[in-house]
């Protein structure tokens, strides 16, 4: 089950209605006295999304949510360097297919 399906059916409890393609309304789950659909979220996929409480001031992501409500998160993986290193002007230019003179 996606974070998005495990957030959508905790917010049952909060009156969810359906409000076009992947979006939603229903009370607020961050005010305890919230007694309209002042609250919308917005289903990207499974693992992505936003909402907003139009009546308070809380804005965030669909983890965000998930936290708050109690869900566990889908385990994160830590992201290695994408950048590469060069040796010196020289190398940067045999990766660019270019060579030094013309880079200086």
């Amino acid at each position: 089950m996606s974070t998005a399906d495990k957030v959508l059916q905790a917010l049952q409890l909060y009156g969810l209605k359906k409000d076009g393609a992947n979006k939603y309304r229903c009370h607020s789950p961050f005010r305890a006295d919230s007694d309209s659909p002042s609250f919308s979220l917005v289903i990207e996929d499974g693992e992505h999304g936003a909402f907003k409480d139009w009546a308070g001031d809380a804005t965030g992501s669909l983890y965000q949510l998930a936290e708050h409500l109690g869900i566990e998160l889908p385990e994160r993986h830590e992201v290695t360097t994408t950048k590469r290193s060069y040796e010196g002007i020289g190398d940067y230019a045999v990766a660019h297919g270019l060579t030094a003179d013309v880079l200086i």
